[in-house]
């Protein structure tokens, strides 16, 4: 979980929920409220600025390369996704459709929502243990599936697995989720889907973010389904079916909202965003009961013998 320390320095501050997001949770004092457990206690709301709050420090740095490329992976791979995807974002804010996204602005937040599926602490952490720790043909067959199952092509997951083979190399990890998140594959599929943006009225619950905020609800194809909260009372959908975006037109605004509330807050483990802390009472009931684990979860570690355990 990430602590607000304002102190830290600015460029190795980074985040894994990004600012031009989290602000759209923010009111007219500039701060969005914070739902976490602090040491373990019973969960509590605390307002933030937005850039307090959804980053780890040094989350993305590469290690085993100079001082001045550390940040590489941030700084001219990752920022430059996130300010394409607030441009996305705004026009679809403004015109409350995702009809009005050009090629480019279309393209810019697909690979943002490419990103979402692999850039989390959790992500990037059981990334790097696998690619440390489990060596040679398991660790291959590791990445290989995660590859996969975040919709990389077979030729894509054998080019990730050619990169796996160079052992020993301490910024391989950071190389390898940037080659995840810029899959082609991934991004031709996206950009496939039939996207929307819902509106809520302002009489039902606004809605909660976090870092498992993105719903998917099957791998990406003709029935995929994903949405994101853009906003306290704004919802991005894309879909591979037009069934299945009248399904979601037609749902009551109560009905979405509680029901998007309550997945985000059951798969979050350790912390939701919202923009009042009138869900307490939700989220001190269900956060983490039944976390979302990571891309790479799963992906069990061998044994010093060999063996999984």
């Amino acid at each position: 979980m990430s602590t607000p320390q304002p102190e830290v320095s600015t460029h190795v501050r980074h985040h894994y929920l990004p600012e031009f997001y989290l602000r759209r949770w923010a009111g007219t004092d500039g701060r969005l409220v914070r739902f976490s457990r602090p040491d373990d206690t019973l969960v509590k709301p605390k307002r933030y600025h937005p850039k307090q709050v959804g980053y780890v420090v040094r989350l993305y740095e590469m290690d085993g390369v100079p001082e001045d490329q550390r940040q590489e992976f941030e700084r001219t791979f990752l920022s430059p996704v996130d300010s394409r995807a607030a441009e996305a974002l705004e026009t679809m804010e403004r015109s409350q459709t995702a009809g009005s996204l050009n090629p480019a602005l279309r393209s810019a937040w697909a690979h943002f929502i490419q990103s979402l599926m692999t850039r989390m602490p959790a992500d990037i952490a059981a990334f790097k243990t696998i690619a440390r720790e489990a060596p040679g043909a398991y660790g291959r067959q590791a990445v290989a599936e995660a590859a996969r199952r975040h919709g990389a092509s077979r030729a894509q997951a054998d080019a990730v697995l050619r990169q796996m083979v160079m052992q020993g190399i301490p910024e391989l990890p950071m190389r390898i989720v940037r080659r995840l998140i810029s899959a082609e594959r991934t991004h031709e599929l996206l950009l496939s889907l039939k996207w929307t943006v819902r509106a809520l009225a302002g009489s039902c619950e606004s809605l909660l973010t976090g870092e498992r905020a993105i719903r998917i609800g099957t791998p990406l194809g003709d029935f995929a389904s994903i949405l994101l909260p853009i906003g306290p009372r704004l919802v991005f959908g894309a879909f591979g079916s037009s069934e299945q975006m009248i399904e979601m037109a037609v749902t009551p605004d109560d009905v979405l909202a509680r029901a998007l509330n309550l997945r985000t807050v059951s798969a979050c483990a350790e912390q939701v965003f919202g923009d009042s802390d009138a869900h307490l009472e939700l989220v001190r009931e269900h956060l983490g009961s039944c976390p979302q684990p990571s891309l790479f979860e799963g992906a069990r570690l061998p044994s010093r013998g060999g063996s999984r355990s």
